[in-house]
């Protein structure tokens, strides 16, 4: 035998135990994302699985799960010194470990709830200082993929702050431990946003069951199929004598309470209380002057069906549905009278052409895997202000890139293609 045998033997099999405890493939945040969820934001049918397993055992923590488009909803029980994983579906189904792919368990992924004065003396220091004079909900010791941290979650009287610190007392941001999203901006790093318009005959029979049973009889004005962060249902806008009433209704015919999905608002009324967006019905004669004229020129004589004043996050302008006598076309037209591509607004998609657009694959993405030109290209826009996500389109072989800018008092978004050309601005 060789006499390098055993020192090779010896360094394969370092190599092997280094290698088994290598960061798995779930961190990866373009096919998963782990959202820390408050338990009255969880969806009715889900609550209540909860609810019958859970007895009368305290509920430690709820994180949604978002994989590959489905949703599953982790729930932590306390049993009284253990504590119990519960995986339900956004069905309602109680699926097993097994079941979900990559979710976070075994050696590389810890969590412990720990008291404040258990905390070493630095990560106190950096605490108080950033929470300031607001109190401290929760504390966690994370193991993630091997790194470990405290996560400090802090009470600031609204949206939960998440404060997340190594153990001698350097504050970590959340891309840097790839840790669970908590409170709006962390959690606005995953959300998309995909509708398009149906005509009601192509919705599925469990949806249209729905429907009727609620307002038997009554005219169908809109119906818009909308995929948001994980939840797909279908929008049904009801002639309900008068005034417009809003069923969300799932694809297995499951009714959507209102808090239960992130959707824009419609109707009357809080015009800018949703971040999501807004729509109204109006008439052609509440029209702006510059508006009327655009329209009465783009649609050449043709009727048009419905008109809608929309904002869709900071951008608002008008959206005329024209009757070609065939497909449908979506007229935009911003408030100074400006024609709109649905790009530039990310609206919903009407007629054949926009549709396949809104199927478009979109993934989100971390800002060092853009192109150099397009890395150029958006520090020349933002000016300073965060980037709160990146989506990557891909689209008939073309790829662009949607940013969202933590601009004030709005978020402002920046189409921007692989050689750093601005397609548009909202």
């Amino acid at each position: 035998m060789s006499i390098l045998a055993a020192p090779l033997r010896a360094l394969l099999v370092g190599i092997y135990i280094l290698a088994s405890f290598a960061p798995t493939a779930h961190a990866d945040p373009r096919r998963r994302a782990d959202i820390w969820v408050k338990y009255d934001d969880v969806p009715r049918r889900v609550r209540e699985v909860i609810e019958r397993e859970r007895g009368r055992r305290e509920i430690k923590q709820i994180l949604e799960i978002r994989i590959d488009g489905k949703v599953y909803f982790r729930t932590l029980i306390d049993e009284r010194g253990a504590d119990r994983v519960l995986l339900v579906s956004e069905g309602g189904r109680i699926v097993k470990v097994s079941e979900v792919p990559d979710l976070a368990v075994g050696e590389g992924s810890f969590e412990k709830w720990i008291r404040y004065d258990d905390l070493p003396r630095d990560v106190r220091r950096t605490l108080d200082r950033e929470r300031g004079r607001y109190e401290v909900k929760v504390i966690s010791f994370v193991r993630r993929d091997n790194r470990e941290f405290y996560r400090c979650i802090i009470d600031t009287k609204g949206d939960d702050l998440a404060v997340r610190i190594n153990s001698v007392g350097k504050l970590l941001s959340v891309d840097e431990v790839d840790d669970v999203s908590i409170g709006l901006r962390e959690i606005s790093r995953h959300d998309y946003d995909r509708e398009r318009s149906m005509r009601y005959d192509d919705i599925p029979r469990e949806v249209r069951v729905v429907v009727e049973r609620q307002y038997a009889g009554r005219p169908v004005k809109q119906v818009v199929y909308v995929e948001r962060n994980g939840r797909r249902f279908y929008r049904c806008i009801i002639d309900d004598r008068g005034s417009d009433r809003v069923l969300r209704v799932g694809d297995d015919g499951y009714l959507y309470e209102e808090r239960e999905v992130q959707d824009i608002a419609v109707g009357a009324g809080g015009y800018d209380a949703n971040r999501f967006g807004h729509e109204a019905t109006m008439r052609q004669v509440e029209l702006p002057w510059e508006v009327a004229q655009t329209l009465e020129r783009e649609r050449r004589g043709r009727p048009v069906k419905e008109i809608l004043y929309v904002r869709r996050g900071a951008y608002t302008f008008y959206r005329c549905v024209i009757d070609t006598r065939g497909d449908d076309v979506a007229l935009r037209i911003s408030d100074s009278g400006r024609v709109l591509s649905r790009e530039e607004v990310d609206d919903v998609s009407f007629g054949k052409d926009e549709i396949e657009y809104g199927a478009a694959r979109e993934e989100w993405v971390k800002y060092a895997t853009l192109p150099r030109p397009a890395q150029v290209g958006l520090e020349r826009y933002r000016r300073g202000h965060d980037v709160l996500k990146i989506i990557r389109i891909e689209y008939r072989g073309r790829v662009t890139y949607r940013c969202t800018i933590d601009s004030r008092p709005w978020a402002s978004t920046l189409r921007i293609d692989e050689a750093g050309r601005i397609l548009g601005e909202e």
